[in-house]
C-alpha cells in the first residue's frame, strides 16, 4: 500500500540507546522499514565508541573513509553519500549505520529526509505511516517505545540532511 508523505508523521524511539545490541536492533529495524523508500543515505564514517566496534564495522568504516577520500575536498569521513539500491553500498549502510555518528535517510523523488540515526544509534527518528509505526513498535518491543513527535521537532533532527543534500548537489 502506497502512503503519501503527507499521511506520515515523525516518530522517535523513546529511549537513549546506550546498549550497543539495542542500538543495532533499533537502527536495523528502521533501515529495514525505510529501505524501499530510500534514494540516498548520507553517512559519517566516524564512531563515538571505536573500541567496541566489531571487525566488520571497522572494515565498513575503512571502506567509507576510502570512498570519502575520492571527493578530494573536505573531511573524507563526513557526509558520504551512498546509493541504497546498490548491494555493496547497502551492505556497508546496514553494517555501519548503527555505529555512525550521523546517518541521514532520504527518499525519492527529491531526497526528502525521512529518517535520521544520530550518535551511534542513541537517537533515532523516522517519518512513518501509522502502519509503519506499528511495525517498528513490534520490531523494537522490549527495547524502547515508538512515540509520535511534533512535526517541528522531527524536522529538527533532519535539518543536517537538508544541508547535506544541497552540498551533494553542488558536488
Amino acid at each position: 500500500m502506497r502512503v503519501a508523505d503527507a499521511q506520515r508523521s515523525w516518530f522517535a524511539v523513546d529511549k537513549c540507546l546506550v546498549d550497543r545490541a539495542e542500538a543495532v536492533l533499533v537502527c536495523s529495524a528502521v533501515l529495514d522499514l525505510l529501505q524501499p523508500r530510500l534514494e540516498l543515505v548520507v553517512i559519517d564514517a566516524y564512531c563515538d565508541c571505536p573500541r567496541e566496534e566489531p571487525d566488520d564495522v571497522a572494515a565498513a568504516q575503512r571502506w567509507l573513509l576510502a570512498r570519502g577520500a575520492t571527493r578530494r575536498h573536505g573531511d573524507p569521513g563526513l557526509a558520504i553519500g551512498l546509493d541504497p539500491a546498490d548491494a555493496e553500498h547497502w551492505g556497508v549502510i546496514a553494517c555501519h549505520a548503527p555505529w555512525s555518528t550521523s546517518v541521514d535517510l532520504c527518499a525519492a523523488p527529491d531526497r526528502t529526509p525521512i529518517g535520521a540515526l544520530r550518535e551511534c544509534g542513541h537517537c533515532v527518528t523516522a517519518l512513518l505511516s501509522p502502519h509503519e509505526a506499528a511495525e517498528l513498535t513490534d520490531a523494537v518491543a522490549g527495547v524502547g517505545r515508538v512515540l509520535a513527535v511534533r512535526q517541528a521537532r522531527g524536522r529538527t533532527g533532519t535539518r543536517g540532511a537538508r544541508r547535506t543534500r544541497r552540498g551533494l548537489a553542488r558536488g
